[in-house]
Formats: structure tokens, sequence, C-alpha cells
């Protein structure tokens, strides 16, 4: 053992100083290519310790300087892309067409690298709903041998709505930069609130508005790791009545690998609060842990995962744990247009029987969404956008009273701050 231990560490040595006389021997271009390769690549670290070797030989070589700059942008170390680049701004040899877009990317920087961020949008638009109650299409069904009436009001009917959103959103970048595994990242506190209101033209009792709050911290060290934590808070009226509180936590790690692939693992853990007193006993502790793979390749953006969850309510009938499976593909279809496509498959499984068919209840929902946007506006951040949306819901169940179909269809223009 002890023999085979020494000829281990003698090969080990043997190939680090092979290493080390093969990079002493590399001259600065080499090096120069081989650090934008691992730009390119996303290897972001490396590419900032190949083009401070480069500098440390030959600090004249303001090329290496200014694509270092760039790394260290890409990396959210705005404090070290500025003195890159303002080394370069200060050098009298650069160019005046050089100098120009040094001048150009340094304002884009220090805006970037400014702590405090603030962020705002607008969304108006229609919407068709072709199943506004999710009722099922029959006023009655068959439980048991007997046909028993519904209520007509809970009988599937369509009608049109406005939708309007108001959001706001603030970033706060640290200039602390703490490092996990010999890589430092950007630490941030990100804060958003949205307002939303969906509001229809006669079925006035399930007009939806939504109030949103969310905040929480997030570090990342692009483009392989990301991590995060907001606290969320959701407050929901139905047809103008206090109808559902929700508090949670909704931690998420993302890892990337030098391939594009990216493994996000998820949870969401939520104290859901109805407030009507038609919905007592579905108090809930809601939990869920999610797995997605996604990758982007040729510019269309690849994703699909599967996710557990569980619903405990107070009242046990209301119990339920479930399995969600979802595909997604996005992308560029043409300048200034992109579109998507998310099919989503879920089945829950209620621990009691039905109260009023007795028998075991499992829904089965599949989810086909469809969308399309365009961005349009003067300057290159084009602050307009158009966006055609489809939703389309298939939800069967063991008792066929829950059963439905449903047609979303939404036009929306936005405008962004």
């Amino acid at each position: 053992m002890r023999k085979n231990a020494r000829r281990t560490l003698c090969a080990l040595a043997v190939l680090l100083l092979t290493a080390a006389q093969a990079m002493a021997q590399e001259g600065p271009q080499e090096t120069f290519e081989r650090a934008m390769r691992e730009r390119e690549r996303g290897d972001l670290h490396e590419a900032i310790r190949s083009f401070h070797a480069i500098l440390d030989a030959h600090p004249g070589l303001n090329r290496a300087r200014l694509e270092l700059a760039v790394a260290y942008y890409h990396a959210l170390d705005y404090r070290g892309a500025l003195e890159q680049a303002r080394r370069v701004l200060a050098d009298p040899s650069t160019p005046p067409a050089v100098r120009a877009n040094v001048e150009r990317l340094v304002e884009r920087m220090e805006k970037e690298a400014e702590p405090h961020r603030f962020g705002a949008f607008a969304s108006g638009g229609l919407l068709y709903d072709s199943n506004v109650s999710a009722g099922p299409a029959s006023p009655s069904y068959e439980l048991g041998g007997s046909l028993i009436a519904l209520d007509p009001n809970a009988v599937e009917r369509g009608d049109s709505a406005l939708l309007v959103t108001l959001g706001a959103s603030h970033r706060y970048l640290s200039a602390f930069r703490p490092g996990v595994g010999g890589r430092d990242g950007a630490l941030l506190w990100q804060s958003q609130v949205l307002v939303s209101a969906l509001d229809y033209f006669h079925e006035n009792e399930f007009d939806l508005q939504v109030l949103t709050l969310t905040t929480g911290p997030a570090w990342i060290s692009p483009p392989r790791l990301r991590f995060l934590a907001p606290l969320q808070y959701d407050r929901l009226q139905l047809g103008r009545e206090h109808y559902l509180d929700i508090l949670g936590v909704n931690p998420a790690l993302v890892v990337g690998n030098s391939a594009g692939l990216e493994i996000t693992a998820e949870s969401h853990l939520q104290q859901r609060s109805y407030k009507r007193s038609l919905d007592a006993g579905r108090d809930s502790d809601y939990y869920s842990l999610g797995l997605q793979l996604g990758r982007v390749i040729s510019g269309v953006t690849l994703q699909g995962g599967v996710r557990r969850n569980r619903d405990d309510a107070d009242d046990a009938q209301w119990d339920y744990r479930g399995t969600e499976w979802f595909g997604y593909v996005a992308g560029e279809v043409y300048e200034r247009t992109s579109a998507y496509l998310r099919l989503t498959f879920a089945r829950n499984s209620y621990e009691q029987p039905d109260p009023v068919a007795g028998t075991q209840r499992t829904d089965r929902e599949t989810r086909l969404a469809l969308g399309a946007a365009y961005r349009f506006g003067a300057g290159a951040s084009e602050p307009w956008s158009a966006s055609a949306t489809l939703l389309a819901i298939r939800h069967r169940s063991d008792v066929p009273f829950y059963a439905f179909d449903r047609r979303q269809v939404s036009l929306t223009l936005t405008r962004s701050f």
C-alpha cells in the first residue's frame, strides 16, 4: 500500500511539473485565446485568472485589460470591471474609437454598480375565459345510480375580462462578495410588489384581485451557481371579498456545468389561511419539493421537471398529495419576437373520501400554455411589449362533479420603466 501511495504521489508531481512547464512556455497570445475560450463557455473565474496572468507579465496590453473588464462585468463584479475599464481610459495611447466604446461601457457599468436599483412596469389587456367558475359542463351528474342536479351558478359559464397589473422592484447589491468553493459571488437583496386585478364584464362574483409582496436574499456566482430564498406574501380577494392569505418561503439552488446544463432544486413552504366562512377547515400547511433540468441549445431554452406536493389542511377532507410533471420550450422566433410552450401534467390524490360522493377522489389535470411576445420602443431598452397567451386546461376526477375544461385567451400591452 505504501509503495502504491508513493508511486501515485510521484506521478502527480510529474503531471504538475509538466503542466507548469507548459504554462510557462505558453505565450501571451495563446494565453489570451485560452482566456477568451474560458469566458465564452462561462468559466469566468478561470478567465479572470488567465487575463490577470497576461497583465502581470504585460501590463500594457489594453486589449487583455478590456476583456478582463468584460469578464468581471459578466461575473457581476462591477467594482473590478470599472477599475480595469478606467485604466484603459487613463492610458493616453488608447485610440479615440476604442475610447468612445469604453466610455459607453463604463457608463453602463456605473449604472449596474449602483447599490440600489429600482424598476417598475404596468400592463393592461383583455382576457376571454370559457369557464369562469371552473365548473362542470353539465348541470347534473350521476351519483350511485341517481341523477343529482347542481346549482346553476356552479356550471360552466364564459365571460370576458379586463386585466391590469402594476409592479415595482428594488435590488440592493452589497459590496461584500462572499465565496463558496473558491468562487466569489454577488450578494443581493431583491424585493418586489405586484398588484393585479381581473375584472369580468358580467360574472363579477369571480373578479380576482391579488397583492403579492416578495423580498429576500440571493447569492449569484455567474454563470454556474445561484441560491435564492425569497419570502412571499399573497393576499387574494374573490368577488371583492377577502378570500385567502398565503405566507411562505421559496428557497432554490441552481447549479450549472460547462455544457450549459442547469439543475434547479426548489421548494415551497406555505401557510394558507382562508377567510370566508364557507371555506372553514381549509386552512393548511403546504409543502412542495421540485427538481428541474434546463439547457439552452442554439438560442432555444429547454426545461423539464417534476414536483411533489402535500397540502395538510385543518379538516382532513381537504388533505391531498400530488405530483406535477412539466416541459417547457422557449426562444426567439424572429427579431424582437419570442414564443414559448409549456405542458404540465398534475395528479392529486385526496386522503379522505369525498364527503358528498362518499368515494376516494383523485384529480388529474393537463395544462397547455402557449405564448408569444413582441418587444418594441425607442432605444436599446425596448420598454414596450405586446403579448398573446393561450391556456387550455383539461381537469378530470374520480368524482365527476369536479371535472371541467377551461380555455383562457389574453392580449396584453406592457410598459417597463
